[in-house]
């Protein structure tokens, strides 16, 4: 599985004792709605024109089984708190 290095880094930023590996696969698959495809990316936004490019620079993303997979920072955060604190 490939993970974004924005999400690897700002998870070290924000849980610098926390080892990255095994933990954080474990966290991407409990926390955030993890979107499967471009296309539902860009229904939730209603932009049916928004790239790739502009899609990766606003949400996480993972690459699995050479399969995109795309957060929002802005759900995901709260879960990983939630989940840590849970």
């Amino acid at each position: 599985m490939y993970i974004d290095v924005a999400l690897i880094d700002d998870f070290q930023k924000r849980y610098p004792n926390i080892f990255i590996g095994s933990d954080i696969e474990n966290i991407i698959e409990e926390c955030g709605i993890w979107y499967p495809t471009i296309d539902s990316v860009r229904a939730e936004w209603e932009d049916f024109d928004a790239s790739l490019e502009e899609i990766c620079s606003t949400y996480y993303f993972i690459i699995d089984k050479n399969k995109f997979r795309f957060v929002s920072p802005e759900t995901f955060w709260p879960d990983v708190e939630e989940y840590l604190n849970g």
